[in-house]
């Protein structure tokens, strides 16, 4: 959301906020992550078996190799955590692409559906 912020009577500035966030359903209610939340995420690991792991929030793309790729097992994802925000929705075979880095999951951005 763009928010004009006066800094003095002569200047405004325009800062624009993205607020990612993730969307998945937990025990028959959807909840919403968003960078900073202290709450789990499940993680589908190589062997097929899913894992639960504490939730990270969102890294850059050029981070990506810190970690170890896993798949995210999300509902839906939105750039703009708004009322009326556009989420786009996953199906039941698709992830989003994550990291694991230091036993805490990462969604990276922008976001890729595998």
């Amino acid at each position: 959301m763009d928010q004009p912020v006066a800094l003095d009577t002569n200047t405004v500035h325009i800062y624009s906020i993205t607020m990612r966030a993730i969307r998945l359903r937990v025990n028959y209610r959807l909840d919403i992550y968003i960078q900073g939340d202290n709450t789990q995420i499940g993680v589908r690991l190589r062997n097929g078996d899913f894992r639960y792991l504490p939730w990270g929030g969102f890294v850059e793309e050029s981070l990506e190799g810190i970690g170890r790729p896993v798949k995210l097992k999300v509902d839906a994802y939105t750039l703009n955590n708004s009322w009326n925000a556009e989420w786009t929705e996953l199906t039941s075979r698709e992830f989003l692409l994550g990291s694991v880095y230091e036993q805490r999951a990462y969604a990276i951005v922008p976001f890729r559906v595998i």
